[in-house]
């Protein structure tokens, strides 16, 4: 049964994850890429149909792990339709001496991407997305201090699953986030029976918030990192509460094992959780 279908891919330190809504919609999370792979590619060979657009660009901070394979993104998928950014975030902390093509595409989008959108436009419209609920925030940077806390935190629900994409953020920004405004996200949480958190910062310890664990009771954490890329913190593996996949209990899983995770929620709820990417 057709419905929402996210793939994570394993792009050394960085993030690439693709979102296909239940009516077809397709939302990328971030551009990161490794040496010997480009997710953009990939999803273009073999993921991509005649008449598919790039509907949504969600670029959770602008470090090179997340915003590097840009350059591939525009020549095989196209720019994209709506574009999500830290507008606060300073130029110099974003372009740098713009030595680098990906972030000459980034500032393209930037400067290109300047006209507001209705809700009725909004790929987070669940009317136009097939029914998935959208959530995000973020700090302004005069809040932030850093690039990782000024990175925005996702929430996708659908049919009663949440998963939570907080980008790099740390304890220091996840607090001041949440002191902000404590229902952030309740009314996405509050009536689902599974909560996946996709480890912030890769799950290094700069990235664990005892605080956002609290907030969002994760059922299973999913790390996103390359083989030897960095320390995973063991809390990462402990903190949720367990999932059943393949009749084994399970409270994490990372990219260093496969390089690739895959989240489907069918039409009727049921979850499921694989290898393929």
């Amino acid at each position: 049964m057709v419905g929402l279908d996210i793939r994570i891919w394993e792009v050394g330190a960085g993030l690439c994850i693709h979102i296909r809504t239940p009516n077809g919609q397709n939302h990328i999370i971030d551009a990161g890429k490794s040496d010997d792979f480009s997710p953009a590619e990939h999803i273009r060979d073999r993921h991509w149909s005649d008449g598919d657009v790039l509907n949504y660009l969600i670029i959770s901070h602008q470090d090179a792990d997340h915003v590097g394979d840009l350059e591939n993104l525009k020549a095989y998928l196209g720019s994209p339709k709506i574009y999500l950014r830290n507008k606060s975030v300073p130029d110099k902390e974003k372009y740098g001496l713009l030595q680098r093509i990906y972030q000459q595409v980034l500032k393209q989008f930037d400067k290109s991407y300047t006209t507001s959108i209705t809700w009725e436009e909004s790929p987070r419209n669940p009317d136009l997305n097939g029914g998935v609920r959208i959530k995000y925030a973020f700090l302004d940077w005069s809040e932030a201090q850093t690039i990782n806390n000024s990175s925005i935190v996702v929430a996708y629900e659908y049919q009663e699953t949440v998963i939570i994409f907080p980008g790099d953020i740390e304890e220091f920004g996840w607090e001041r986030l949440i002191a902000k405004n404590p229902n952030l996200f309740s009314e996405l949480i509050s009536d689902t029976s599974t909560v996946i958190l996709v480890a912030p910062h890769h799950g290094r310890k700069s990235g664990y918030s005892p605080g956002m664990i609290d907030y969002f009771k994760p059922d299973l954490v999913i790390i996103s990192d390359g083989y030897g890329a960095g320390e995973t913190d063991p809390r990462f593996r402990t903190c949720a509460s367990g999932l059943y996949i393949d009749d084994i209990e399970k409270k994490f899983l990372t990219t260093k094992t496969n390089g690739r995770k895959r989240i489907s929620v069918a039409a009727n709820g049921a979850l499921y959780i694989d290898e393929m990417g």
